[in-house]
């Protein structure tokens, strides 16, 4: 999913639902890192190249087109190489059913390495990752969300299918829907609409679409499920009824697939405005937002980086955003109904050693 960058680093850590925090400390020069719990304890682990990017869930891409994994289970928790030469990856945390109905909570992450596109999934429960070869995609797509591809030319993949053509910008989820099925969510643009579908084993649906309202004049990317950022600083917001809104004076923004059982599906949308107000909530629900200051990002969730890169996250219950680390060079958080569960925040992120900070 989305990744914010500022600055240069060596830090990486997560917040997870329970209130938790784990932060690895990359130490380049001597090749360790080490974990630092909530209750103190700390871990030696192998390091990680200077200069890498939290690009979802627990992956991490760095300079040198290394795609890591972090191995939290495992004994002692570790980085593992996933692949090398990889030019472009899209990863993201799932926890929910999996295509046999078993319950399954992974990181998942497609990318493209010497050319070739790849998904790969961590174990579940310790069973081994899966990763699956696409043939049909050209070597020089790029990653887009979970299973789809978009090429140079403007055709949108799904898998080894075309499933898009005349494509400007996409976006692809993994996620459950309100009835506890999972699916892929895919929002696509072309110059002159925006669409919103779902795709179930594989096989997209028919899009929903929407007229932009200034036509081809203004160039739009999406942001995430059902929400499209024009560079005008309109940003356009489709419902799962259909509906339109429109919020201008948008700087940046980034919006997720959200649903908890037996409810709606929905989008969460963050954005932040062009004097620096970050706003965040889901589609019908109550707004929140804090002043963070012009020029921060939308990393994902409620996840928010400021040019002071400062990490902030907001809460879903109240009207307030923490920060929850400082020197942040780069942060993608989500926002997961871990095992149908009600929804929290997470971010994972990287960072500055403190000896290394101006």
């Amino acid at each position: 999913m989305k990744a914010s960058v500022i600055g240069t680093f060596v830090v990486w850590g997560r917040i997870s639902p329970d209130g938790a925090m784990a932060t690895t400390t990359l130490n380049v020069a001597a090749a360790v890192a080490g974990t630092y719990a909530p209750d103190g304890t700390t871990r030696t682990l192998p390091g990680i190249d200077l200069n890498t990017t939290a690009i979802g869930g627990n992956l991490f891409l760095t300079a040198l087109q290394q795609l890591y994994w972090y191995d939290g289970g495992a004994t002692p928790p570790q980085y593992r190489l996933i692949d090398s030469g990889v030019t472009s990856a899209s990863g993201q945390h799932y926890a929910g059913p999996s295509a046999t109905g078993s319950a399954i909570e992974v990181d998942m992450v497609s990318y493209v390495a010497n050319g070739v596109a790849t998904t790969w999934q961590s174990g579940s429960g310790g069973a081994p990752a899966v990763s699956r070869t696409l043939a049909s995609v050209p070597s020089g797509a790029t990653a887009v969300g979970w299973n789809t591809w978009l090429d140079s030319t403007g055709n949108l993949y799904h898998g080894n299918a075309i499933m898009a053509v005349g494509v400007t910008s996409a976006m692809t989820q993994h996620a459950v829907d309100a009835n506890g099925t999972a699916q892929d969510w895919i929002t696509y643009a072309d110059a002159f609409r925006g669409y919103a579908t779902t795709a179930l084993n594989g096989s997209p649906v028919t899009p929903r679409y929407f007229l932009f309202p200034s036509g081809g004049s203004v160039k739009r990317r999406v942001v995430g499920w059902g929400t499209f950022l024009a560079e005008n600083g309109e940003l356009h917001i489709f419902s799962e009824a259909g509906a339109l809104t429109t919020i201008a004076g948008v700087a940046d923004a980034s919006a997720l697939h959200v649903s908890t059982p037996g409810g709606l599906d929905r989008a969460l949308v963050s954005y932040v405005t062009t004097d620096g107000t970050a706003v965040w909530s889901e589609t019908g629900g109550t707004s929140r937002s804090q002043f963070i200051g012009a020029g921060a990002r939308a990393a994902g969730g409620t996840a928010f980086l400021g040019t002071d890169a400062k990490l902030w996250l907001g809460s879903t219950l109240f009207s307030t955003a923490a920060i929850i680390a400082t020197d942040v060079q780069s942060a993608n958080g989500y926002h997961q109904a871990d095992g149908g569960a009600a929804g929290q925040n997470w971010v994972g992120w990287t960072q500055r050693l403190p000896s290394q900070c101006l």
